[in-house]
């Protein structure tokens, strides 16, 4: 019964594409988005919002699409959605009321508890696949 794994894998890929084609399409947004976090300064910031689609585009195409590559697209999965679960939490305590800008910006989805638990959720979720993944090639090892 090892269905979950490639399911869940799926999902995961699918939220990171969606995400990444949403950034891609609109980068300007994205960018403001990053901005209104007001953690980085306009270099970085700039830097962040051309790189973060093209890691989650990237990821989730090889949860996708490769079933081999799937520990290592499990790991970084794990880091993003971790960084992005403190990242939200912080801006959370600072008061500030922003949009998480985690789908766009035309979603309008405020940081708070359901975007923060979204984003743990699948930190969480990638974090059990690892060791699934894990536990498999040690099976298949001896």
């Amino acid at each position: 019964m090892n269905w979950y794994l490639p399911i869940t894998s799926l999902s995961i890929g699918l939220v990171l594409v969606k995400s990444a084609i949403l950034h891609l399409e609109n980068s300007y947004a994205f960018l403001a988005s990053i901005y209104a976090y007001d953690i980085v300064g306009p270099r970085v910031g700039v830097a962040l919002a051309a790189i973060i689609p093209q890691v989650q585009l990237n990821v989730g195409l090889i949860l996708i699409f490769f079933p081999r590559l799937r520990y290592f697209g499990l790991n970084v999965a794990q880091v993003v959605f971790a960084l992005f679960t403190i990242i939200q939490v912080v801006t959370l305590m600072r008061g500030l009321n922003i949009d998480c800008g985690c789908f766009g910006s035309s979603v309008g989805n405020p940081i708070g508890w359901k975007s923060i638990g979204f984003a743990a959720t699948l930190s969480l979720a990638s974090t059990c696949l690892i060791s699934r993944v894990r536990s498999i090639s040690r099976r298949l090892d001896t």
